[in-house]
């Protein structure tokens, strides 16, 4: 997509800045959708630095008025999910890639590389969003993909957003568990939301977002750094949006879905399994979303933009 594109876009985004302030004056209530998003923004402020993110990222966050309430860099993680399905910039491909995970006779069949994905998806998103924060973009332009950035690397790296579940039960595809639902605590709940929702591993946030639950947050991203941080090393990352994808697809193949049917009951070792891979997978978040932004403003993104290149 060109920049050219994305400034109309923009230019329709303007249209909805009264339909966001309304919305943004309502105290919303969301569970891991947000909180695990903000966790992983706040271990990428841990591992940038005070100084840098007063340089770099807070002076395109903090524009009065373009994006209302949303100027709290924390809030700001969840931001794209209020405008996805607006009719006047529908994003909600951007959040997502359907990459086919078959299941023929009780047994999955992982896809390999290359695979040619939809048009728009999250990888593309990224890439974009990428260039333009690399490139010479309208400030206002700026501003909104850097919002989209910070969420979308969180959506990536959740397993369920890299995968379609075909099979005999859903021969279109489960849309990454939304349409494949389990029982867990009594109730009967899409698959993707159990996995959104951290399986109840999240604190219940409010908007706008308290002091007090800024401290929540900060207090379970200080724990989930210090149990796997050290699994991360941030200065030799292979940050590349299409193997982030194809991680979360490995996951999705080899645990999310593995021995799992369509209306059964979640076991008490999955939920333990699936909550600490939800640790892992946010902590990844939050080193890869602070790498991008090291490479982004102190590098002009050039090995991003090459991983990019070689990917073409």
């Amino acid at each position: 997509m060109s920049q050219v594109l994305i400034l109309i876009y923009s230019f329709f985004l303007m249209k909805i800045f009264r339909l966001l302030a309304i919305l943004a004056s309502i105290n919303i209530a969301v569970s891991w959708n947000c909180a695990g998003h903000m966790i992983s923004v706040q271990i990428a402020l841990n591992l940038l630095g005070e100084k840098f993110v007063n340089t770099h990222i807070k002076p395109l966050l903090n524009q009065p008025g373009l994006f209302v309430v949303y100027d709290n860099i924390l809030q700001n993680s969840c931001w794209s999910d209020i405008i996805a399905r607006s009719p006047e910039l529908y994003t909600l491909d951007w959040h997502f890639v359907n990459i086919p995970l078959h299941r023929e006779e009780g047994r999955d069949i992982p896809l390999q590389r290359p695979y040619n994905y939809q048009k728009i998806n999250i990888i593309w998103a990224i890439d974009m969003a990428i260039k333009v924060l690399t490139g010479n973009s309208h400030q206002f332009t700026k501003e909104f993909m850097l919002r989209y950035l910070i969420h979308m690397l969180g959506d990536i790296t959740q397993p369920l957003h890299s995968v379609s579940l075909f099979g005999a039960d859903f021969p279109n595809g489960d849309k990454g568990g939304n349409l494949f639902n389990v029982y867990f605590n009594g109730k009967s709940s899409a698959l993707h939301h159990l996995w959104d929702d951290g399986f109840n591993e999240f604190p219940f946030i409010n908007f706008p977002i308290s002091s007090e639950d800024s401290e929540k947050i900060q207090k379970m991203a200080e724990k989930f750094q210090n149990e796997y941080g050290k699994e991360f090393n941030l200065f030799s990352m292979n940050f590349d949006a299409e193997n982030i994808a194809w991680e979360s697809y490995d996951i999705a193949s080899k645990f999310v879905y593995a021995g799992l049917e369509k209306d059964s009951q979640i076991s008490e070792k999955y939920v333990k399994k699936a909550k600490e891979s939800i640790r892992k997978r946010v902590v990844a978040t939050g080193c890869y979303l602070a790498f991008a932004l090291k490479e982004i403003f102190q590098s002009d993104g050039a090995k991003l933009l090459e991983i990019m290149e070689k990917r073409v």
